[in-house]
């Protein structure tokens, strides 16, 4: 997953809007738009504000972090997993089973 991938889940995990990050890290709107689609890395003191205002290390958003618990597909399996709406989650619960029992 790359670092845009990676800022856009944090965001959300947050329960914030990108226009809300540009505001406490004092980052143009633009500029995040520009880092969450990948087209645009920020300089590391950028990074570092963005970090501090997520709450989150600067290497977990450049995805260099070794002691992270959670690989870069779990936490995108666990972002989307809490997306799908309650009235689906049965059937993706199935879903997970069926694979987990055909691929011993």
């Amino acid at each position: 997953m790359d670092f845009g991938k990676r800022l856009s889940m944090v965001i959300e995990e947050r329960g914030i809007t990108q226009s809300e990050l540009s505001e406490k890290a004092h980052i143009a709107p633009s500029s995040v738009s520009r880092y969450c689609s990948g087209k645009l890395r920020p300089q590391a003191s950028t990074l570092e504000r963005i970090s501090k205002c997520l709450d989150i290390s600067s290497d977990v958003l450049l995805g260099i972090d070794s002691t992270s618990t959670d690989t870069d597909l779990e936490r995108s399996l666990l972002f989307y997993c809490t997306q799908i709406p309650d009235e689906k989650k049965g059937a993706l619960i199935s879903y997970a089973e069926y694979l987990y029992t055909t691929s011993k």
